[in-house]
C-alpha cells in the first residue's frame, strides 16, 4: 500500500491531465496496490491482463532490459500506457485524445517516489 503523501499528490497531478481516466499500480500477479480515477473499465480485470503482458515481456527480453519498459497500447476508445518496473506495474488508462508526451514526462517524474514507497 502506498503511504507516501507525495506519491498520492503526484498521481493527482497526472489525473489532472485532460483525458487521463485512471491510474493503477499493481503487482506482477495482478494484485491492485493502488488505484485512483474513474471506473471506465473493470480495473481489477485490467490489472490481471496487464500482469499477463508483463510476464510475457519478462520472459522474452534479456534480464538487463526488462524493467523500466514503457508500453503504449491503442484500443478503439482508449489508450493504455503501461510502465513495467522491478516490483510493480503502473498503468494509465486514457481517452484517445490524451497528450501522451505530457503524460510520459509526468509519469517519469513520479517513478522514484513510487519505488521508495512500496
Amino acid at each position: 500500500m502506498i503511504t507516501n503523501k507525495s506519491v498520492e499528490e503526484a498521481i493527482d497531478e497526472i489525473l489532472k491531465i485532460d483525458s487521463v481516466l485512471t491510474i493503477t499500480i499493481s503487482s506482477y500477479e495482478g494484485l491492485v496496490i493502488y488505484e485512483k480515477g474513474m471506473e471506465a473499465v473493470n480495473r481489477k480485470k485490467l490489472s490481471v491482463e496487464i500482469a499477463k503482458i508483463a510476464k510475457s515481456i519478462q520472459v522474452h527480453l534479456p534480464h538487463q532490459i526488462n524493467e523500466g519498459i514503457i508500453l503504449c497500447i491503442y484500443y478503439e476508445k482508449y489508450e493504455l500506457l503501461i510502465g513495467f518496473f522491478e516490483n510493480f506495474i503502473i498503468s494509465c488508462l486514457c481517452e484517445r485524445n490524451v497528450n501522451m508526451g505530457s503524460l510520459k514526462i509526468k509519469m517519469r517524474k513520479i517513478i522514484h517516489q513510487i519505488r521508495a514507497s512500496l
